[in-house]
């Protein structure tokens, strides 16, 4: 059964309509919202700094916490005068973000939260060291578990940046 010439009309016209509709839906789709805008410049640009600061801090607090053959007086200096200007800092790089979206702004709140309990981390140091009624193998043990504490949030954190990623249709941090 042959079609007629309006027959043919109809069916061009029907592709174009798909083929147009295809189009469109592909055009919408690679549009990146505001959210993605904003997250992917807070993923790729912004966190790696912090993050790398971050890491850098905890490494030299878990080192001075493994230095067994400094003095207290040693180890005070440097939480005092060097890891807690650069967590101060830290806080300050971070808040300094001020993000649009409500998603940033939840995951930076959140990173606060993470700079926050690595301070308190230090400060507990520093308390231990300061207070002459608890006892070394106590003041460790506490410092022990507030570095632990800061670890598990920013492990916590990095799941939340690689799931508010995926949940946007974005690739997640690079590790």
């Amino acid at each position: 059964m042959a079609l007629s010439a309006t027959g043919h009309r109809i069916v061009r016209t029907l592709l174009f309509l798909v083929v147009a509709a295809g189009v469109g839906l592909a055009l919408h789709r690679s549009r990146r919202t505001e959210d993605q805008l904003e997250l992917t410049q807070y993923v790729e640009k912004d966190l790696p700094t912090l993050v790398r600061e971050e890491r850098a801090l905890a490494d030299a607090l878990s080192e001075l916490l493994a230095d067994k053959h400094l003095a207290p007086a040693a180890a005070r200096h440097r939480l005092v005068d060097e890891l807690n200007p650069r967590l101060i800092k830290l806080r300050r790089a971070a808040e300094a973000l001020s993000p649009s979206t409500r998603t940033v702004r939840t995951l930076a709140a959140e990173y606060l939260r993470v700079v926050d309990a690595w301070t308190e981390a230090a400060r507990t140091a520093v308390r231990a060291i300061d207070d002459p009624t608890l006892s070394t193998e106590a003041g460790t043990i506490t410092v022990h578990e507030r570095l632990a504490e800061a670890a598990r949030a920013s492990q916590l954190f990095g799941g939340h940046v690689v799931a508010t990623s995926r949940m946007h249709r974005l690739a997640g941090p690079q590790r």
